[in-house]
């Protein structure tokens, strides 16, 4: 359900890039940034981040990844489900 290797669902720490950084970093802090915001209005559904932009937030996770990667194709993103502890699944291609 990962074609193309695009992000982990719910990566605690997603693979390091040559950089030294972490793929995703953006888009976790990103999530929490917003997590009080999504909770208020989303809590249980699935939130689409690319960078520092929430893209959509989605009533299924199937729904989330087919956007994200239509939208991103091979490129990372985050979708994580809205809720206040989460719990880590790791997908991989």
């Amino acid at each position: 359900m990962n074609p193309r290797g695009a992000a982990n669902l719910m990566p605690d720490r997603p693979t390091t890039m040559a950089t030294g950084g972490h793929m995703l970093d953006t888009e976790l802090q990103t999530y929490e940034a917003q997590l009080a915001r999504l909770l208020g209005q989303d809590r249980g559904k699935y939130v689409l981040i690319k960078g520092e932009r929430v893209v959509d937030v989605f009533s299924s996770i199937d729904d989330a990844l087919k956007q994200g990667y239509e939208l991103f194709e091979a490129e990372p993103f985050l979708v994580r489900q809205i809720l206040e502890v989460q719990v880590p699944q790791n997908f991989t291609s």
